[in-house]
């Protein structure tokens, strides 16, 4: 557990910047555009935040404005990044078919069904979705870490790893994504609840850009987890996919 936090906040502290300026983008777009176009956009920076965190992680650099602006053909975060981003979108499709899955199933015990009673449905579906999430991921998430160093894309490689390695993986991703969802969670109602006594758009963005830090590192330790597994267990046979 020390080791999952202590080099997922060396490698956020070290990129510090990058992550608050995403953050503020994000928090500055929620107050001008509609919620699905936010989403949208969620999606698409929490991606890339994916990607970079594991190339971030796997490399030990800095990234620079360089890096982000002009992409440097020798940075941390040069390459491809469509085998990483179709990959993801396949982790991120399964979990919430399944989120889909037990909301429906929650919903349908409810005696009554309002505004609020789904929202907190939502909210409870989300617990086995991210269970069925660090199974899959713990099985075959080192697939993303490979596909951001652009080494060995095979799942069959990736379930060989995850079979050696899913205890504690598992273990990893529950005390570090799982544990700090939860804190974060709470420290963010409670700020919310003390805003409502307040203030105007000014604490709005500043609880957004908070929240969008602590969604990407909650990425950042998702990226940790995966790639500590990568890298202690050597694939076994080499086959590289397009």
């Amino acid at each position: 557990m020390i080791k999952i936090y202590a080099r997922a906040l060396r490698t956020f502290t070290a990129n510090f910047l990058l992550f608050f300026g995403l953050s503020v983008i994000m928090a500055l777009l929620s107050q001008v555009l509609d919620s699905s176009s936010t989403n949208g956009a969620s999606l698409f920076v929490y991606a890339f935040v994916a990607l970079s965190c594991h190339r971030l992680l796997l490399t030990g650099e800095r990234a620079s404005e360089a890096d982000l602006f002009s992409r440097r053909k020798d940075g941390p975060l040069a390459g491809r990044q469509w085998p990483f981003m179709w990959r993801l979108g396949m982790f991120w499709l399964v979990t919430a078919c399944f989120w889909g899955l037990f909301l429906y199933l929650i919903v349908g015990l409810l005696p009554e069904t309002d505004k609020t009673s789904v929202t907190g449905a939502a909210i409870l579906a989300l617990v086995p979705a991210a269970l069925v999430f660090y199974v899959l991921a713990a099985l075959f998430g080192t697939v993303l870490p490979a596909a951001a160093s652009e080494s060995d894309l095979s799942l069959a490689t990736a379930f060989q790893r995850g079979r050696v390695s899913f205890w504690v993986t598992i273990w990893r991703l529950l005390t570090g994504n799982g544990l700090f969802s939860i804190v974060s969670l709470v420290a963010l109602l409670s700020l919310a609840n003390i805003e409502i006594a307040n203030t105007g758009p000014a604490m709005d963005i500043a609880v957004g850009v908070l929240g969008e830090l602590f969604g990407m590192f909650m990425i950042m330790l998702t990226a940790a987890a995966l790639c500590m597994a990568y890298e202690t267990k050597a694939p076994v046979a080499e086959t590289t996919e397009a």
